[in-house]
């Protein structure tokens, strides 16, 4: 088991030092990412970050994303193979997190899909956290 917390710092240090990231841009893209998370869930927050066009927005949600992923991988709830983290492949990446997977019966899928949500939002909130500070 591991705690996330120092995982999830180091993982919004690293969103906040990606190129292109403002901390402007990623108080608000993060701000965004956690209401989406909260309203809709894990699914709607990959659409939200792969549909993020502009430059200013396009560096934090790609941030973002490839943090995601890698904490997930970290702690364990994911296995990395095979994803591209590319644009193209966020919604499948995030569909991926939602579905039962084999040998997992629909409880423990739950209960993995709520740790990776609470996970995420950990991410999001120090991430904005520290974008806030820095403005």
């Amino acid at each position: 088991m591991h705690h996330i917390e120092p995982l999830a710092a180091q993982g919004s240090e690293a969103i906040l030092e990606a190129h292109g990231v403002t901390p402007k841009d990623l108080d608000r893209i993060a701000t965004h990412a956690l209401h989406i998370l909260a309203e809709q869930g894990v699914f709607a927050l990959g659409l939200y970050l792969a549909t993020r066009k502009r430059p200013q927005d396009d560096a934090p949600a790609q941030a973002i994303h490839r943090e995601v992923a890698n904490l997930l991988h970290r702690i364990g709830l994911i296995d990395r193979t095979g994803w591209d983290l590319s644009r193209e492949d966020r919604t499948g990446f995030y569909r991926h997190l939602t579905e039962i997977r084999a040998g997992e019966d629909a409880a423990a899928a739950l209960q993995r899909l709520l740790l990776t949500r609470q996970v995420i939002e950990t991410l999001l909130l120090y991430a904005r956290y520290g974008a806030k500070a820095r403005t």
